[in-house]
């Protein structure tokens, strides 16, 4: 018996699912192609209410297809971004009112896109390198409209902040900093970092290549041996650090302030300047080595010192 409530509760519920689904469906499609340019106009509007007054949806049903709908726009202007200004939050909010939404109930629909949204934006600064300040303004409306937390994206705001601040020193905005070292009359401090030293230096040696040969004895006491030579040594160099300190860049020079060793190098001297992915290599006149030095962000350094080498007066220090 209870097997037989069981299996008519179930098929009770399937019929219900079907038949809800069946009469869900022409209004959920018909609202789905009215909101196919993201506007809801008059004659849409009048449209709709006749179709669902027609399928005889509740106002929970018609609730549960406006929210599918909002959600699907906020979902394009998330995966759109690259081809809107700047995204419009007025436009979803006032489309989930028109479909009789309150503001949370709109906000619960984009809720599990919300943060992506908002890391697109982000992205859409420092990786396509949009510039225009109403992208940031756009940003921060989208963290209060939607309640995010600002925490959540510390790594996303700190790469914007990046890609802001590099586009601003290679316009030539260069910041003035506090200066760790005594700087000479006239001259400014543009940025200061933790540095290493890095040089060539054998870092290993090993004997190879030896042999004493064989003995071979021709009589008592006498021996003779063949094939015996002698090793060789051979040396394997890396690239280590050899001091540890603070790299200056100022108007007038690069300077690395060691625990042990100090090099100053004017920009009247300097050849050019390479970023690798962990070391800036600096090249300078009358010398053959170049000097490497491990810094954090070596593309930001490089820039800084390309930047303030350009704008040295006359570059005509030696």
């Amino acid at each position: 018996m209870l097997v037989l409530v069981f299996l008519a509760l179930t098929t009770g519920l399937v019929i219900w699912w079907v038949v809800r689904r069946r009469r869900l469906a022409p209004y959920a499609h018909a609202l789905q192609q009215a909101l196919a340019d993201g506007e809801l106009s008059e004659e849409e509007s009048r449209s709709l209410e006749q179709l669902a007054a027609e399928c005889r949806l509740s106002e929970d049903e018609r609730k549960r297809a406006a929210q599918l709908a909002v959600r699907e726009l906020f979902v394009r202007i998330t995966d759109g971004l690259h081809r809107f200004a700047r995204p419009a939050f007025d436009d979803w909010l006032a489309l989930g009112r028109e479909l009789g939404l309150t503001e949370g109930e709109a906000l619960a629909a984009v809720a599990p896109h919300a943060r992506e949204l908002v890391r697109n934006m982000y992205r859409h600064v420092y990786v396509h390198g949009e510039t225009d300040p109403g992208w940031r303004a756009s940003i921060e409306e989208a963290l209060q409209t939607l309640g995010l937390d600002p925490a959540e994206f510390r790594k996303e705001q700190e790469l914007m902040r990046r890609f802001l601040f590099l586009t601003d020193v290679r316009a030539g905005r260069l910041p003035d900093v506090p200066a760790p070292i005594i700087l000479q009359p006239g001259e400014v401090c543009h940025w200061a970092t933790g540095c290493r030293l890095l040089e060539e230096r054998v870092v290993r040696r090993e004997y190879v290549g030896g042999s004493r040969g064989v003995s071979i004895r021709l009589a008592k006491g006498l021996y003779y041996r063949v094939g015996g030579h002698r090793g060789r040594v051979i040396s394997e160099r890396a690239i280590v650090p050899v001091d540890e300190g603070e790299l200056v860049i100022t108007s007038r020079r690069v300077v690395f302030n060691g625990r042990v060793r100090t090099l100053s190098v004017p920009y009247g001297k300097l050849v050019d300047v390479h970023a690798y992915r962990d070391a800036v290599v600096l090249a300078r006149a009358g010398k053959k080595k170049p000097e490497a030095l491990a810094v954090d962000d070596p593309e930001l350094v490089a820039t800084i010192i390309r930047v303030a080498a350009t704008r040295a007066p006359a570059r005509a220090e030696r």
